[in-house]
């Protein structure tokens, strides 16, 4: 018997001719430098037989970019895989874009770990995915996919290249949870421009990170981060919602200078009267202070309706004068400041920089 008769009937007993099983270890074994990936119609042969190439997780990423790109049956590739489930419904679904805008199918190809590897680890598929809404639903409705997304430099890459896809993670709570609890992938979203516009004008993204105090840690050790957030007033009612943010916020000194510096930030100057003074501005977070005086006299002044923040009081004696004071107060609205000791011979304004947040 020849050996192309042997290789026929082992084969046809093993699911997978003697020869591919071959080439595929010496191809997991030497990677790049072995024949198989030299000889393309060899490495090919692997990826075409979908029995082997879609069930290693190895491989099956670089199998699938091949045969979407060769314009393979997508759907026929993926029922080889041995732990999906409604294989009848992928006979007819020929294009990875079918397969994909096919909510049964979408299900089908979650709920299997091996597919998932497949499609996570092929940047043609994840292009679709990021263009498909019923592929983008099913993701982001689904923790475990988020994860698998988030372990996948390929599927992260993707995303991150996408503002499409990054306001869609932004706005699933689901999807913002798994990317809170990656460390990986925070710092991949800190580090990309396109990313953080998509959390920082997400409400949803925004109220996740000021409540995670692991979050907020990683936004504070970069000033790039800082910076963006404080010149957002999506993410700064954010901030200013959450005490977990105010705190980190407070003390951190990154984060208090991109607060100082940021570009919402607005002035009112009261004159001094004894009495109640309405500040005259809506809910805010006061970030500086500072006093023009003549005169000598001690004095103190409280604000009102504080949610964050304590009364403060000064000598105005040794009050700022040209530079601003860095504070961190939140006020509701109408605030007011109040003189609590009166000295003599002593009058002042005092200018107040803050921020509005709704």
């Amino acid at each position: 018997m020849s050996w192309a008769e042997v290789s026929k009937v082992n084969g046809d007993f093993l699911n997978a001719p003697l020869d591919v099983k071959m080439h595929l270890a010496d191809y997991k074994m030497h990677g790049k430098k072995s024949y198989v990936f030299q000889i393309k119609d060899l490495l090919h042969g692997i990826y075409e037989c979908t029995y082997i190439s879609m069930n290693d997780q190895d491989i099956n990423g670089e199998a699938l970019e091949y045969l979407i790109k060769n314009n393979k049956h997508i759907g026929e590739a993926l029922i080889a895989v041995f732990d999906l489930e409604r294989k009848d419904v992928f006979k007819t679904l020929r294009a990875m874009t079918a397969v994909l805008n096919s909510s049964t199918a979408m299900t089908a190809v979650l709920n299997s770990s091996t597919a998932m590897t497949a499609v996570l680890n092929s940047s043609t598929a994840m292009t679709a995915v990021l263009n498909s809404s019923t592929a983008m639903t099913a993701v982001l409705n689904s923790s475990t996919a988020m994860t698998a997304v988030l372990n996948s430099s390929t599927a992260m890459t993707a995303v991150l290249n996408s503002s499409t896809a990054m306001t869609a993670v932004a706005n699933s709570s689901t999807a913002m949870t798994a990317v809170l609890n990656s460390s990986t992938a925070m710092t991949a979203v800190l580090n990309s421009s396109t990313a953080m516009t998509a959390v920082l004008n997400s409400s949803t993204a925004m109220t996740a990170v000021a409540n995670s105090s692991t979050a907020m840690t990683a936004v504070l050790n970069s000033s790039t981060a800082m910076t963006a957030v404080a010149n957002s007033s999506t993410a700064m009612t954010a901030v200013a919602n959450s005490s977990t943010a105010m705190t980190a916020v407070a003390n951190s000194s990154t984060a208090m200078t991109a607060v100082a510096n940021s570009k919402l930030s607005k002035t009112v100057t009261h004159i001094w009267e004894n009495r109640y003074q309405n500040i005259g501005v809506n809910r805010c977070i006061i970030t500086g202070w500072k006093v023009n005086r003549t005169g000598g006299g001690v004095y103190s002044v409280g604000l009102n309706k504080l949610f964050y923040g304590s009364n403060f009081s000064y000598d105005l004696s040794k009050a700022p004068t040209t530079e601003y004071q860095n504070v961190l107060l939140g006020l509701d609205a109408p605030c007011q400041t109040m003189p609590i000791t009166n000295g003599s011979n002593t009058s002042y304004n005092m200018t107040f920089r803050y921020i509005e947040i709704n």
